[in-house]
């Protein structure tokens, strides 16, 4: 039920963006966004906590055993937490890049000033996102397994 909900939030946001770009997806999915927000978190989560806390916080967001370390529990949310604030943080350092970026390329024509200016916040976007997602998996570890 837990990985359905992840697919559903996908979709609607997928949806949504199809709906207000006129069908271009491809204003949401932006390759540096994405490896900024998702690639740095990762290796940045994993030397903060563990390598073993990434399998371990997807396994205990997934399965349903009864007894759990609770040292386990907290490493595994800490990975979550770790990964979420760092997502968050370089999605908003990402998007300030661009806005500086754009604003000092900025040539006489508004429109296109305007589109550049949308598109610099897509990194602060999927920042929220992972950020949400590892919040929400947090917690569910943490109301399943509290001590």
């Amino acid at each position: 039920m837990f990985y359905f909900l992840y697919v559903l939030i996908a979709l609607l946001v997928v949806l949504g963006v199809w709906l207000l770009e006129g069908g271009v997806i491809g204003a949401l999915i932006q390759a540096p966004a994405l490896i900024l927000t998702l690639i740095p978190p990762f290796l940045f989560s994993i030397a903060a906590t563990s390598g073993g806390a990434f399998g371990l916080s997807w396994k205990l967001v997934s399965s349903r055993r009864a007894q759990v370390d609770p040292k386990e529990a907290e490493q595994a949310c800490a990975y979550l937490k770790v990964f979420g604030y760092t997502s968050l943080f370089l999605g908003a350092i990402g998007s300030v890049m661009g806005i500086i970026a754009t604003l000092a390329s900025a040539g006489g024509d508004s429109t296109e000033l305007i589109h550049h200016m949308g598109a610099t916040f897509i990194a602060i976007l999927w920042g929220m996102i992972f950020k949400v997602l590892c919040h929400v998996a947090e917690q569910r570890i943490r109301s399943r397994y509290a001590s």
